[in-house]
Parts: structure tokens; sequence; C-alpha cells
């Protein structure tokens, strides 16, 4: 992925090419019809069917689709060329907090265990400027958590797997 951008970049300086490189950890939401975390953890819970859970103390981002896409208009339209942008929360949560919070929205009453395997992979959101997009183009995260998940609740209740 690293030689790719920085193939990129060098095209882009040498022609009349934007370029970008944008970055996202967990898009969610209504259309995704794969069995990814975010779709089988709201699956687990419609089922009140407790999730086997990694420890969760780690930075993570839950980014609703819709926020995805306006964040990539706002690059687009607005974005400094040569820039690395991060499109997602400022304010970062544990995958524990997340996790909670979407168990809160869907079944408060299931009991949630922590730590059922090893999280020996994480993102380093320290590499990221996670303010930058909102800096340079005014782009921030609008979605309603809760009610994005609920509108991926009922997505996911639709899919026949």
């Amino acid at each position: 992925k690293t030689t790719a951008q920085q193939m990129c970049n060098f095209l882009a300086e040498n022609s009349n090419i934007d370029f970008y490189t944008i970055f996202f950890t967990n898009v969610y939401g209504v259309g995704d019809y794969s069995k990814r975390s975010t779709n089988l953890l709201i699956k687990d819970f419609i089922d009140d069917r407790p999730p086997v859970l990694i420890a969760g103390e780690h930075l993570h981002d839950w980014l609703y689709i819709d926020d995805a896409l306006e964040g990539l208009t706002a690059v687009a339209d607005r974005g400094v060329p040569g820039k690395d942008y991060y499109i997602g929360n400022q304010k970062l949560k544990t995958f524990k907090e997340i996790i909670s919070e979407v168990r809160d929205i869907l079944n408060p009453a299931m009991k949630l265990t922590f730590g059922g395997f090893p999280d020996e992979t994480y993102v380093d959101y320290a590499k990221f400027d996670l303010d930058a997009l909102r800096k340079d183009t005014g782009f921030t995260i609008s979605c309603d958590f809760k009610k994005s998940i609920m509108k991926t609740t009922e997505w996911v209740k639709s899919l026949n797997w």
C-alpha cells in the first residue's frame, strides 16, 4: 500500500492530477452484504446471542456509510492535493466502549464478556491527523450513531444469511 501511495503521489506531482490519500477504518451501514464484524455483532445482538469479544482496550472507530461518502466528497471538493486524510470520528473510543454502546441500543439486557480472544491487530491512530479533514474542508461527522445503528440493524435483519 505504501509503495502504491508513493507511486501515485509521484505520478500526480508530475501531471495535472490531484491525488489524496484517504484512510477510514470501519465503515458500516445499509448496503453492506458482507459478514464483517459490524454486521455479525449486530446480528448477534438481534438474535440474543452473546458474542465472543476481544479485550477491547484499543481505540477503534465505526463510521456510517453516509458520513464516509460525505467525507470523500469533501476531500474531492475542498481537500489539499497530496495530503493524507482520515475520514472518521475526531474523538475515538475503545472497542469495548463502542460495542457496549451498540449493545445498549439493541439489547441492553445482554451481558458482554470481553477478552474471549487476544486483540493482536489494531490500528495505530497516532499515525493519522484526525483533525486535518475538518481543518481543510470544514467536514465533520454528522450521522447520529444511534440512528445509524438502527438503520443498519434493519438492513441486517433483511439479509438472508
